[in-house]
């Protein structure tokens, strides 16, 4: 049975030029990787046949996009609230446009998958926020289907048992990017139970590890992985188990020594699928 490869989350090189992160990625060791966060000029014609011309001379693979809205703010559980994906009411249609120029520089690349946070989606469905949010990821939804391409949205922020009960009122089928560090984040569930519930639709995963939180409201802090409470081994084990053969996205943030860590992170996930594996 294949193995899963283990790739890289772009943006966690920390480099400000895509041509010098994906030399990072390449020289780290990677063959696959998925693009965070692109200057706007990568949004083009003109703009997608460099990033092209950028991974074939890397000899890299783009198994996936991630949409990263411009004013999101990751402070604390307030202002994800306030600002991130899908949820702000004034910049719903803004968001959505984006969207769908990046459903397309994925699909010209040759990648199917995008994903995104949609925003922490109120618990009532009758909730207009709720409501509104149903509205766009369906807009979204269905223009990533006319262009062949699979939508991943994010987890954490919610219960699992909430967003499959969202993604059950979606009327195009839409996946989930699993990526358990986010309920520590976001105190909402415990990642492998999590998992069990989500993994029927699971189209992407993200590894990373996390502490819990300090205090309610907070969100919780990197952690080198296994020395955080997101059950990353177990998270492994479980998909190995399962056969799951897409790539495993090291998404492992370091401010101080990025390279470092993300090369420390890829050795300890090859070290985990050897060790389930033999």
């Amino acid at each position: 049975m294949a193995q899963p490869e283990v790739g890289l989350f772009l943006s966690t090189t920390r480099a400000s030029r895509v041509e010098e992160a994906l030399a990072m990625a390449r020289q780290l060791g990677f063959s696959v990787i998925q693009f965070g966060k692109l200057a706007a000029s990568y949004y083009t014609p003109a703009g997608v046949a460099e990033v092209a011309q950028l991974l074939q001379k890397e000899g890299l693979t783009a198994s996936g996009l991630c949409i990263v809205y411009d004013g999101e703010s990751y402070v604390d559980v307030g202002a994800v609230r306030r600002t991130v994906g899908l949820l702000p009411a004034e910049l719903v249609d803004e968001r959505v446009a984006y969207s769908q120029r990046c459903i397309d520089t994925a699909a010209d690349l040759g990648i199917r998958l995008v994903t995104f946070h949609v925003g922490m989606i109120p618990t009532d469905p009758g909730d207009p926020g709720y409501q509104r949010v149903l509205g766009a990821v369906n807009r979204i939804a269905a223009y990533a289907d006319q262009r062949g391409i699979k939508l991943g949205l994010e987890t954490g922020q919610e219960t699992a048992e909430e967003l499959i009960a969202f993604l059950d009122r979606l009327e195009t089928p839409v996946g989930v990017n699993f990526d358990g560090a986010n309920f520590i984040a976001y105190s909402t569930a415990d990642p492998l139970p999590a998992l069990e519930v989500l993994y029927p639709r699971v189209v992407g995963v993200h590894i990373k590890d996390y502490a819990p939180p300090a205090a309610p409201g907070l969100l919780s802090r990197p952690a080198p992985l296994g020395q955080g409470v997101a059950q990353v081994d177990e998270t492994i084990q479980y998909l190995l188990r399962q056969g799951y053969s897409e790539p495993l996205i090291l998404e492992t943030y370091d401010p101080a020594d990025p390279l470092k860590t993300i090369a420390e992170s890829r050795t300890y996930v090859l070290n985990r699928i050897q060790r389930a594996s033999g």
